[in-house]
């Protein structure tokens, strides 16, 4: 059982009249994700960015950060201050004087746990001279391996594919990252919080989605109570392809009772098995019962006819 608490949150996308305004905001939000026992944060894309820039008024200012610890300061101050994790999506000009599209991620305790650097740029991030960086790591947080994407990283495999084993993947964005984000969650087996002022949303990993929310771009407008789109997710659990297991589904349930939650996709012909136990992981069931996951049940299958 590793059971977190996390939170898209749907900052507004409008124009500010300063920097310290939006994050006024921003701040605003975090107390109340806290309140409600967020462990997690997803800020939006481009955070920095205090001046609108929709579909309807696509802004063509690049708004890079020179110093971007100093100006997201109160931010990562405040998040230390509430002991909650936190993302922090800018848009910055780095030491080498490069820009890039990254976030940072912070732990509940203000220490920096790593940087995720935007892979695929749009057309128009090239024209203001953004890099990209195909060559993402893999960050931790209590004991997960978190991966990140941001916008128009969502669009490609290899966004995913360059992250194979992560837990979580993090997601600050200005579109809600389309049907990629349920198929991926659901073949790679990781929950996926994506957060974007318009529609913000939080799926599991078994490519369902669990919540979603945000300021939507039509005559419906705010209609969602508050921008902090919030899921309460377990870490431990894990995807195994129907005919090989399905025999031992009975046994489990049997043994463990009211320890496991099993949830079978009839159209995908799929389990989802996770422990509600503190005593145990999935893992050890793993090793216990003979139980081979989705992916590498097919890498082996493959493997048969493609050595």
């Amino acid at each position: 059982m590793h059971i977190i608490k996390v939170a898209a949150i749907a900052i507004e996308d409008k124009e500010y009249s300063s920097l310290a305004s939006k994050f006024a905001e921003c701040k605003r939000w975090l107390r109340h994700a806290r309140a409600t026992g967020v462990q997690l944060a997803v800020l939006p894309e481009t955070v920095n960015v205090f001046w609108e820039h929709t579909p309807r008024n696509i802004d063509k200012r690049s708004g890079y950060l020179q110093n971007w610890r100093d100006e997201c300061h109160p931010l990562i101050c405040l998040a230390a201050e509430l002991k909650l994790a936190l993302t922090v999506p800018v848009l910055y000009k780095d030491i080498d004087e490069r820009i890039y599209n990254a976030f940072f991620l912070y732990d509940e305790n203000g220490k920096m746990l790593g940087e995720y650097r935007k892979q695929f740029l749009t057309p128009h991030e090239v024209a203001c001279g953004v890099c990209p960086d195909p060559s993402p790591a893999l960050m931790k947080w209590n004991n997960l391996k978190i991966g990140g994407a941001i916008c128009f990283d969502t669009l490609y495999a290899e966004t995913y594919q360059r992250q194979d084993g992560m837990n979580l993947l993090l997601c600050p964005s200005r579109w809600p990252g389309g049907c990629q984000l349920n198929f991926f969650s659901g073949i790679m087996n990781f929950h996926t919080v994506l957060a974007y002022s318009y529609w913000s949303r939080i799926i599991a990993s078994d490519g369902t989605e669990v919540a979603a929310g945000g300021y939507r771009n039509e005559t419906l407008r705010y209609g969602f109570g508050v921008p902090v789109i919030t899921a309460t997710i377990n870490c431990d659990r894990q995807n195994y392809f129907g005919n090989i297991n399905q025999e031992k589904m009975a046994d489990l349930e049997a043994e463990y009772g009211d320890q496991i939650k099993i949830r079978f996709d009839q159209q995908n012909c799929l389990w989802t098995v996770e422990s509600l136990s503190p005593n145990f992981t999935m893992r050890d069931l793993e090793q216990k019962h003979g139980l081979i996951c989705r992916q590498d049940y097919l890498a082996q299958c493959a493997s048969n006819i493609y050595p």
